[in-house]
This record gives structure tokens, sequence and C-alpha cells, in this order.
């Protein structure tokens, strides 16, 4: 496992980043609190996995806890991070892997690590 970082940057533009905006676009529609709620639940995601490290492993256990967590149940949550990557603000392929990551949350964590 990575080893985890006590605070994680979140950009101060983040809302204008265009992949932000289509995940808020297509699981909000038109709703500004929907919008929102996914907004915060991609925080807490990100959250999870800076917790973790660079990654987050994703088995049937942390599956639950996330789901918990962000107040999905675990299909809805599955449903969700599909929606992360298809956004591009996870890696696809990993998460087929079971793991949660993307080129943009490395980068962030070793520019703070």
């Amino acid at each position: 496992m990575a080893s985890s970082i006590e605070y994680a940057p979140i950009d101060v533009d983040m809302l204008d980043d265009p992949k932000v905006s289509a995940l808020m676009d297509d699981l909000g529609g038109g709703d500004a609190s929907e919008a929102f709620a996914a907004y915060g639940r991609l925080v807490a995601v990100l959250a999870h996995v800076y917790r973790d490290g660079w990654y987050m492993r994703y088995g049937k256990f942390e599956r639950r806890k996330l789901a918990k967590d962000v107040g999905l149940t675990a299909e809805e949550l599955d449903a969700f991070l599909g929606s992360l990557a298809d956004c591009e603000l996870i890696d696809a392929d990993m998460l087929e892997r079971g793991v949660i990551t993307s080129a943009g949350i490395q980068r962030r964590y070793f520019g703070v690590k």
C-alpha cells in the first residue's frame, strides 16, 4: 500500500475543470443539488484514495465501506465510479482491475509527497 498524505490539494478552479463539469452535468440532470452531490461524492472518493496514497484498492470490503461513506448503495457506487471513469476523472482500465487512481491523482499525490 502506498503511504497516505495528511492533506490532499483541491484546485481552487476544480469547478472549472471540463471533466468535473461534465460529471456534474451528467449526474445533475439540470438539478443543482444533484450536481453538487456528485461533486461532493467526487471529493469524498478522492479523500479515500489519498488516505491510502496514490491509489485505492477497490475490492468487496472497500466497496461496502466507500458506498456507506458516500451515501450510496454498492450498485449506485459502481455506477458513480463508472461515471468518474467516463469523465476521465479516474482510470477506467485500473478500475476494471480493482484499483481507483488516475494520472491526475498520482500527479497531485507526488506533488505533495
